[in-house]
């Protein structure tokens, strides 16, 4: 059965049944509309995105009170789902739980943590940003997606070679690329 939702006429103080394809839709009341498309939820948070990456007071403490343990624990399990998979030649169910691990929230938050507890944690790439606060870390933990995602360019530095006194060139990735490496680097 095919439902299509309708906008349903203005009627202010009137109560008024709308038809759509021959099913009765819901009564409105003093420009109230109770239909399908407001019934359901297509988002699983239950606050608005840019309300979410504002409040630097929440995402602080979002990001302080992580249960890393736990995160550690849901990564390791996944991997080794993954690894079994591999073995036993089942590359569907593999392919279906790297995904799954890349685009879990832990995973996503193990990464940030990664890149930001690391040797390079202080080195910027091209774009100049550090994520060195909770809350930068938490906004970067929910901003992190694979949609529509290209690498940015390198940062490109020159460094003395050991014993040499020549350089040698580095090109530094941005911290979002470090952590999506991450993301795919524990996925495989």
């Amino acid at each position: 059965m095919k439902l299509t939702v309708t906008a349903p006429k203005k009627n202010i103080g009137k109560e008024n049944i709308t038809q759509s394809s021959g099913v009765q839709a819901k009564k409105q009341t003093n420009d109230v509309t109770l239909n399908a498309a407001n019934d359901m939820n297509f988002s699983n948070s239950t606050m608005d995105n840019t309300e979410r990456l504002k409040n630097t007071r929440k995402l602080t403490n979002q990001w302080e009170t992580i249960d890393w343990v736990l995160v550690e624990n849901y990564v390791n399990r996944l991997q080794t789902r993954i690894a079994k998979a591999t073995v036993t030649g089942n590359k569907n169910k593999a392919k279906r739980l790297q995904y799954l691990l890349t685009h879990s929230f832990y995973a996503k938050a193990y990464a940030v943590k990664k890149v930001t507890s690391n040797k390079g944690k202080g080195t910027s790439g091209i774009d100049k940003k550090l994520w060195s606060t909770s809350a930068a870390k938490m906004k970067a933990v929910l901003a992190l997606t694979d949609k529509h995602y290209r690498a940015k360019p390198l940062r490109r530095v020159f460094i003395k070679k050991k014993g040499k006194n020549k350089l040698r060139p580095l090109g530094i990735p941005t911290m979002y690329d470090r952590a999506m490496q991450n993301i795919i680097r524990i996925s495989t």
